[in-house]
């Protein structure tokens, strides 16, 4: 959808700068501190899984325990008050069962299945390769076994700083973005991978991505034939992911106006964009900032940071992006 709706945002632009040759340049916010600093974080420990609970067989005589199925890597438990799970693998249903003549029917999450019992008291399941084994010592099975591989260590993608003036810094670390926010924003978790935003609770938000791996494919598309042109870089940012960013916030984007590409003396920002934008739960006042976020080592990345505001909102687009500090480009490094 968005395709068409943007078909006309490169040539809409460019008619849009050739006719602004004398129009008055937006005024420049106090973020003057372009570029960024880039920021080295500590990789995140790892944190430790809780120990699996290891199952264990029916006792002699018994039919509550768990069964396990060698062949698929499955374990059926059946519980005293009723209750089945049938774990392991892709698997991970839980119901109730009940005893019949046949042997069991189990109702696992609203699927009925059919258990046999065979005079070793292993069990068969309608649909499942191989037994369900309860003498777990006559067959070498071992409760690690049966419980499956330890999961996987946690590492943490995001970080959250107290900055000690009221004022949070956040991390992404997936998204190679970092940010300042004051009190009453908060992390928004719904954008697409590769970006990262506070909101404000009121409909505003800013989005920052680290837009440096666009840029290289940008250059190297324009080597044979074409200058860079900054302005028609952020444009295609916009196209490519404002608008997929803004969407996963607000709803599908219905149509776009009033745009209008700039690029503004400030050492470090390449260009800058307004536009109004309606979406599916309303219309918003976008402003769009591409600039550099460079390491202590040199090395330079890109940023596209977004302030978007809810038309006639409490706040403007300008004041939100004064309020979201330092939105640079962040990566992890050993310790």
């Amino acid at each position: 959808m968005l395709k068409p709706i943007l078909a006309g945002l490169l040539s809409l632009s460019l008619a849009l700068l050739l006719g602004a040759c004398g129009a008055e340049q937006p005024e420049a916010t106090n973020e003057a501190r372009y570029d960024v600093p880039g920021l080295e974080a500590t990789a995140p420990r790892p944190t430790e899984a809780p120990p699996p609970v290891l199952p264990s067989p029916p006792q002699p005589g018994e039919l509550c325990g768990s069964y396990y199925n060698d062949y698929l890597h499955l374990v059926l438990t059946l519980d005293p008050d009723g209750a089945a799970t049938l774990s392991g693998g892709a698997e991970d249903r839980s119901g109730d069962y009940i005893q019949t003549e046949e042997g069991l029917s189990l109702t696992l999450a609203g699927e009925v299945l059919t258990a046999e019992l065979d005079a070793d008291g292993d069990l068969t399941l309608d649909g499942l390769t191989g037994y369900f084994l309860r003498d777990w010592d006559f067959w070498g099975i071992t409760p690690e076994e049966a419980a499956g591989p330890a999961p996987e260590p946690e590492i943490p993608t995001t970080e959250l700083r107290d900055n000690g003036d009221g004022s949070w810094r956040y991390l992404d670390f997936a998204a190679g973005v970092a940010m300042s926010f004051p009190a009453g924003f908060a992390p928004l978790s719904q954008l697409p991978a590769g970006a990262a935003a506070v909101g404000d609770g009121a409909g505003g938000c800013v989005i920052g991505r680290n837009v440096t791996a666009q840029r290289e494919a940008y250059v190297q598309a324009l080597a044979a034939d074409g200058a860079e042109n900054d302005r028609d870089f952020l444009a295609d940012c916009i196209h490519d992911l404002v608008m997929p960013d803004l969407a996963a916030i607000h709803g599908q984007v219905l149509s776009y106006a009033n745009l209008s590409l700039g690029q503004e003396a400030l050492e470090g920002r390449l260009a800058d964009a307004r536009l109004r934008v309606n979406a599916a739960d309303g219309s918003y006042d976008l402003l769009v900032l591409c600039y550099l976020s460079t390491y202590a080592d040199g090395t330079v990345a890109y940023i596209c940071k977004t302030a978007v505001c809810p038309v006639d909102g409490a706040a403007t687009a300008e004041e939100l992006a004064e309020s979201v500090r330092d939105v640079g480009a962040v990566r992890l490094v050993a310790e």
